[in-house]
């Protein structure tokens, strides 16, 4: 019996051990343009614009993108466009991870059909970042819902390809 226990004890041992090894690394590159990614610097560098977002209680939906837009600088600092403002602010950006501080405006009047405080106050409440499909996603705070954006089109003055 004593035997039994202690083969028995071997034996979960093993299977205890087995569990904590790590496997193989995910095989995901740019050779796979549907994998996701919470690497920093794919954002870095980079304008985007809002296309709009998935909350649990509406969809909101972006007429014209480009009036919505956001530049993560590598030095931390964020360029933004609220329609016909302008501002920014600083952001801390991990793997993963996305959290802006205060973020600030001009105060122009913008047109009525103007997204820009919706913006700015999801913007503040983005927490969780990916990047997939070439989209950049936006999670935020407190399951509050997900921004998606588009790289935003080059000084070109050319539509994005969707």
């Amino acid at each position: 019996m004593k035997k039994r226990i202690n083969l028995f004890l071997l034996v979960m041992l093993q299977l205890a051990g087995c569990a904590d090894a790590p496997g193989p690394a995910p095989q995901s590159g740019p050779e796979d343009p549907g994998a996701r990614s919470n690497d920093p610097q794919v954002v870095l560098g980079r304008t985007w614009q809002w296309l709009g977002t998935q909350t649990p209680l509406e969809a909101v939906t972006v007429v014209e993108p480009g009036r919505y837009t956001v530049r993560f600088g590598k030095d931390g600092a964020a360029a933004i466009r609220f329609d016909c403002n302008s501002g920014g602010g600083d952001f801390q950006l991990s793997a993963g991870s996305i959290e802006f501080g205060n973020l600030f405006a001009t105060r122009m009047a913008c047109p009525p059909d103007s997204q820009d405080a919706i913006f700015m106050r999801q913007l503040e409440a983005a927490r969780i970042f990916f990047v997939q499909g070439g989209v950049l996603y936006l999670d935020l705070f407190a399951d509050g819902g997900t921004m998606r954006f588009e790289p935003a089109p080059e000084a070109s003055g050319q539509p994005p390809q969707r």
